[in-house]
């Protein structure tokens, strides 16, 4: 009896225990592989609505309207779900749009109140300093934000022209966005484009994906023309990170 209940614990440390912490390992690993993570995501729109824009189409304002119409049905296609089964994808979006100046329509928020606010863009006109528009963005998304881990995402919406640069220019300001942990993507408004000025602003290396510019507008006009929202979902294009659309 006594060699036995001598033996016993001896048997329970040196055997159990290391098959329990085996065990472990395994179970943790299979846990692990199905662990949902989390992985909320910060978007900002940059909608540009300056006179180079507003001019393009008759009546004056009018494309903007349809790029607006475009954010909507952006933001509509961004719920958040999970993906690949694992990621739960969280959403939160917020908004500016610029002229000279730069007025944010939209602070951070959820989907449903960022499709609300947009109806605060209206047509500012004047020049277009893009490069300050993207020093406000920046400011915005990394100043006003509680959680640190989120990932952000910077929509910029322009034709790419200029009137003048006051704030550093748009490669130096579109550079300290993305030493900010900022992945920026750049949309054209509309066929006349300054390629140059929409390279700048998506950086390199630049994926081109073509959009369609001309659909009809909410009111079926087919003179009117802006970006498309394509059928496919617009989440996959963040997730493959290409960083120039037009």
């Amino acid at each position: 009896t006594f060699l036995v209940s001598s033996w016993m614990p001896f048997c329970l440390q040196n055997c159990f225990n290391p098959w329990w912490h085996r065990f472990n390992k395994v179970l943790d690993t299979f846990l692990r592989e199905f662990e949902i993570i989390n992985c909320p995501i910060k978007l900002f729109f940059t909608i540009d609505t300056s006179e180079t824009i507003a001019l393009q189409e008759s009546p004056p304002g009018s494309l903007v309207e349809s790029i607006k119409d475009f954010t909507r049905m952006f933001a509509q296609q961004l719920a958040t779900e999970k993906y690949m089964g694992q990621i739960q994808i969280i959403w939160s979006i917020g908004g500016l749009h610029f002229s000279q100046t730069q007025v944010t329509f939209s602070d951070i928020t959820t989907r449903e109140n960022f499709i609300r606010n947009l109806v605060r863009i209206k047509y500012l006109g004047k020049g277009t300093y893009i490069d300050c528009a993207l020093k406000n963005m920046t400011y915005q998304m990394t100043h006003y934000l509680a959680k640190k881990d989120a990932v952000l995402f910077a929509v910029i919406i322009t034709d790419g022209h200029v009137t003048g640069s006051p704030c550093g220019g748009i490669k130096m300001m579109a550079d300290k966005a993305r030493d900010q942990g900022i992945h920026v993507f750049s949309v054209a408004a509309s066929r006349n484009i300054d390629e140059i000025g929409m390279r700048e602003i998506a950086g390199s290396p630049t994926e081109l994906i073509q959009h369609n510019p001309g659909y009809p507008g909410p009111r079926g006009n087919p003179g009117r023309r802006g970006p498309r929202v394509r059928r496919t979902n617009i989440c996959r294009s963040f997730l493959q990170k290409p960083e120039f659309l037009y």
